[in-house]
């Protein structure tokens, strides 16, 4: 019998491989690193992928920028009488998503285009309209209804397969924002639920498109500081603050240090890979604050001895949780983009008349990784959460109102901005339309079959929803407290002139009414004053009647933008120099100025 001689046989089959893999590489089919075998040798596949270019978006559109990476302090700070600089560091290895080629499914439509880590329960089989991906946090569970769409079947009787993509579960599924970018972009993910702020970091019309709102934490958000060093917003200057890296923890972040008029710069900032580390350093006295969501870790933070909360999203309605749709799944599978967006407001309808068997659906799907284990546990959540209903999605997707959610989306870059980051794709006011696609909610809320009978847990959705404002009484104006001096604290008048300049109107367009849109329950004080020269003539009443009318200017312009009346609480004050021969300090006089407090 000839003896086999196996050095050969393995030369043979080296070859034959070489000549597939080849191939394969040669006809685009495949990326080396994606080849059978090499992802089973780790070192071989990351040498691959960091010789390889980058993905490639769809044709005709730009290739996306990743956006910086967030400063990371990688000494250890000192007790926060201190506040040195933050020192440099860079993102945690992320692991990437297992990519899978696409299968053909019913009329050409592509199955998926990334596949979870880790095996989750989803479709099976082929489908009229073929697959979407679904990507989202896991443990938040205003985004657990998501899961319904499979567990309840509420995609598949429409024709259509859903699969996801839980962020960071088991330690896998760890994709970093730009990266999302990408896979939205080039369909890797149909769908992503996130935030509009930080969609508005490093989204962008050519990566998706805002398809609908989830709606808007109500509480869920809060800043958590040192009682004896910081009282308001402005008092954050000069002290040292712990954040979740990219998240809306660093984004709160910059929102109270922007409505402040504080210069990022001059707040030392502890970025930290995860919300746990953050409310640690706050614990052990190495910083004056934490910025975060309701969590048992922020509950720790909230019980130090010393500690107050300063803000919470239930006044502070900054966040605002959406869908985004994918370039690619917008350019190529509209039906089964449609048939999902039907699929989800009829699995939120299911949450609003029955949370008993949604909150069941979403346990069996997984407890774990939904955070809903119970009915307690998701009334629970959605008590600080305005979900944003259908009507809602109607209302705010309409062409009277979608200026305002534009206006948000700007807004959210311009305070990425004043914390020192790099928007993506900075949007001019003209290209704040293409950011949102509302087709999908609009034919959805045709069907009155979706729409539910009961309102959501919190029915405090902000853009649509019409709270009773109070005016208060003389008592209860003393006793309320300053958040804010706000970060245009005043505006400038002529001498002996009570009309607004050009340069007044702005300043209070651009950086008063946002605030007071994105607030719940807190009023502007609105303070006039007016030089009085020496030998003008004037006394206190004639100068007091001046700075009053003042405010009362600013309070008629602020209320054409629809803040309610009640919300303005106007006072004068006499100036800093009476009887002033400094002509510069009497115009520093002629000024109103602004301060955000709440009861």
């Amino acid at each position: 019998m000839t003896r086999v001689k196996w050095g050969r046989v393995l030369v043979a089959l080296l070859i034959l491989l070489l000549f597939i893999y080849g191939g394969a590489m040669a006809l685009g089919i495949s990326r080396p690193d994606e080849l059978p075998g090499i992802s089973a040798v780790p070192a071989l596949r990351d040498a691959l992928r960091q010789n390889l270019p980058a993905a490639q978006p769809p044709d005709g559109q730009p290739a996306p920028t990743a956006p910086p990476q967030p400063t990371r302090a990688t000494q250890q700070p000192p007790a926060p009488t201190a506040t040195p600089a933050p020192a440099a560091a860079t993102r945690p290895p992320q692991a990437q998503p297992t990519p899978v080629q696409p299968t053909a499914a019913a009329q050409g439509q592509q199955a998926t285009g990334f596949r979870s880590e880790v095996a989750v329960p989803e479709s099976q089989g082929n489908f009229r309209l073929g697959y979407v991906t679904v990507a989202f946090d896991k443990e938040f569970p205003p985004y657990a209804p998501v899961v319904l769409l499979f567990q309840e079947k509420l995609a598949e009787k429409r024709g259509l397969g859903v699969r996801f993509v839980p962020f960071d579960i088991e330690d896998k599924n760890r994709i970093a924002e730009f990266r999302r970018a990408e896979l939205l972009q080039n369909g890797g993910f149909d769908v992503l639920l996130t935030t509009m702020s930080t969609y508005a970091l490093w989204g962008g019309p050519d990566v998706g498109k805002i398809t609908a709102v989830i709606g808007e934490s109500a509480g869920a958000d809060k800043a958590v500081v040192q009682a004896s060093a910081v009282q308001t917003f402005n008092d954050m200057a000069g002290k040292a603050f712990a954040y979740s890296d990219a998240s809306v923890s660093e984004y709160l972040l910059y929102y109270m240090l922007r409505v402040g008029g504080v210069p990022a710069g001059s707040v030392t900032r502890f970025g930290h890979e995860n919300l746990n580390q953050a409310a640690r350093r706050f614990l052990a006295r190495q910083a004056h604050g934490v910025v975060g969501w309701t969590s048992g870790d922020m509950g720790a933070a909230t019980k130090r001895d010393d500690s107050k909360v300063l803000m919470t999203s239930d006044q502070f309605r900054v966040t605002m949780d959406v869908l985004i749709t994918g370039s690619r799944a917008l350019e190529t599978k509209r039906e089964a983009v449609q048939a999902f967006h039907d699929a989800w407001f009829e699995a939120n309808k299911l949450v609003f008349e029955r949370p008993d068997a949604a909150a069941a659906g979403m346990a069996r799907w997984s407890s774990k990784w939904t955070g809903v284990g119970s009915t307690k546990d998701l009334t629970d959540a959605l008590g600080e959460f305005a979900q944003a209903t259908l009507a809602d999605n109607q209302a705010v997707l309409s062409d009277q109102t979608l200026p305002l959610l534009q206006q948000r989306y700007r807004e959210s870059q311009l305070v990425w901005i004043s914390g020192g980051r790099e928007v993506r794709q900075l949007l001019r006011e003209d290209q704040l339309l293409g950011v949102f696609d509302a087709a999908f909610a609009r034919r959805s809320a045709q069907d009155q079959a979706l729409v539910s009978n009961r309102p959501p847990v919190n029915p405090t959705f902000h853009l649509t929803a019409r709270p009773q404002v109070r005016g208060l009484t003389p008592e209860q104006q003393g006793r309320l407290q300053t958040v804010a001096v706000l970060g245009t604290r005043e505006v400038l008048f002529e001498p002996g002139s009570t009309s607004l300049s050009p340069a007044a109107l702005r300043a209070i367009e651009e950086s008063v009414i946002p605030v007071l849109r994105s607030t719940v329950g807190t009023y502007l004080r609105i303070e006039g004053s007016a030089g009085w020269a020496a030998g003008a003539g004037l006394n206190e009443s004639s100068v007091n009647a001046i700075a009053f009318e003042r405010a009362r200017a600013v309070q008629d312009y602020i209320i054409k933008f629809g803040i309610p009346v009640e919300r303005l609480i106007l006072t004068s004050a006499l100036p800093r120099c009476r009887e002033c021969a400094d002509p510069e300090q009497v115009q520093n006089d002629n000024r109103v100025t602004f301060a955000l407090v709440s009861q």
